[in-house]
Formats: structure tokens, sequence, C-alpha cells
């Protein structure tokens, strides 16, 4: 298994790029998820960021992937000290970015998700058929199934003078204004999408570049899908695709 790059495994259509931090259980039992999704999609991989951790995470996360036979498909980058989130995800991507076979697709995956059956294949599928569409948000749940508000709309001083004031009336009469969008089940162009699990073109990051590190950790995600929209990308939220985000 290749603990530092991803050069012996390109070309590439799919790369999933998960940061982990003291998280080891966890990105064992996302692993596991999307096992089925890796049999689905020729030539996906994933790569961990193991974000600072000082202890033997490292090698527990190493020893389940040799156990479960995951090798051929999970690489490992350890960096220290701890990058945060956008510094951790860009470990790993401005790796593969860098070389001479790029995937077609990211998917930046939290680590205490799980992915339901067929969500990363209908991301792919929908990908494919809106071309102008540089970033797609899946539906986040509860592990009940119940959803998870996910889909945004940008912060304005309206938005902040509403949670602030936290009335009904106010709300009622701004509500346009309103930060969270209200879960839907139909497919919905969205101003910013939570990144516990986007699936972005690689041409988008090469239009606009790797996530800005001057956000630790929150707000990466509303910064660079306002990036993508300047630069002509559209953001579509896809509630056919189910994530379990245990928070």
């Amino acid at each position: 298994m290749s603990t530092n790059s991803v050069q012996d495994t390109l070309p590439l259509s799919l790369l999933i790029v998960i940061t982990s931090y003291k998280a080891t259980d966890l990105t064992i039992e996302c692993l596991k998820s999307l096992v089925p999704e890796i049999i689905q999609i020729p030539n996906a991989r994933v790569g961990i960021c193991e974000n600072g951790n000082e202890d033997d995470t490292t090698q527990k996360l190493k020893q389940a992937i040799e156990e479960n036979g995951w090798q051929d498909w999970v690489y490992i980058k350890t960096v220290m000290p701890n990058r945060g989130f956008s510094g951790g995800n860009n470990a790993i991507l401005r790796e593969v970015l860098g070389s001479k076979n790029i995937p077609d697709f990211f998917l930046l995956l939290n680590a205490d998700t799980i992915v339901r059956p067929g969500a990363i294949t209908k991301l792919i599928k929908t990908a494919n058929d809106y071309s102008d569409v540089g970033i797609f948000c899946p539906r986040l749940e509860w592990p009940s199934g119940e959803a998870q508000v996910s889909c945004f709309r940008y912060m304005s001083p309206v938005s902040e003078l509403l949670a602030a004031a936290k009335t009904g009336v106010l709300t009622k009469l701004f509500n346009k204004w309103e930060v969270p969008v209200p879960v839907v089940n139909t497919p919905l162009e969205i101003e910013w999408g939570s990144f516990a699990c986007a699936l972005i073109r690689k041409e988008v990051f090469q239009d606009i570049g790797v996530l800005d590190e001057g956000y630790y950790l929150y707000f990466d995600d509303v910064d660079f899908c306002r990036s993508a929209n300047n630069a002509g990308w559209k953001v579509l939220y896809w509630p056919d695709a189910h994530v379990v985000h245990l928070r």
C-alpha cells in the first residue's frame, strides 16, 4: 500500500479525500461504507490525510486497511502538525492536482460520514448530465434517515440581523435572506452546501485553486462555493444521493 502518494494508481476517475484527526474508528466505518461504491466506479481511489495525529492512530488505520484488503484503493498521507480541514484536504489535493493524470472528480468526505449505497455513483451520473455544474452536494441525513439542513444562502447583514433577532415575524418578512435553506426532496441550485460531502469537478480546482487555508475550520465550504460561483460554476443539491453525517 502506498502511504504517501497516489501516483502508482493513476489514471483515476475519482479521488475521495478524507481528512482524519483522532477519528480512526469513524474513518474505518466510513471506508466500509465506501466498498460498494468503489466496486461500481472504475479507477476510484481514497486518499486519507492523517492530520496531525501524534498517537498510534495512523498505525491502527494502516492495520485496518491491510486486514480488510483495501490496499489497492486506499492510501494514507501523514502531515504534522494538524492543518485544519482546509489544510488537511489540500495536502492530498495539491499532490494529485500537480500530477500528470488528474481524476475527473474529487469527493471531499468527512470521516464522520456513512455513504448510503449508490450515493456516489448517483452524484457522478448527475455530474455527467449537468456540465455547467461544478459542485454537487448530496442529501445529508441522520442515521435514522431524517434529513439534515445542508444547503445555504450566503451570509449577509440581513441574515445576521435575523440570526440575532430570532423572531418569527422578522424571519417571515425576510425569509429569502435566511442562511439555511429548508430541506427539499427535489434537485435545487444553491449558493453553497456543506462540505461534509461534496463532489467537485477537477476543472473547478483548476479554475480557482484549492481550499483557502485561512479558514482552519468552518467557512471553507461557503468560501469555496462563492469562488466557484464567481468563476461561472453552479452548485447543485441532489437529494437522491444520501449520505449519513454523524456530526
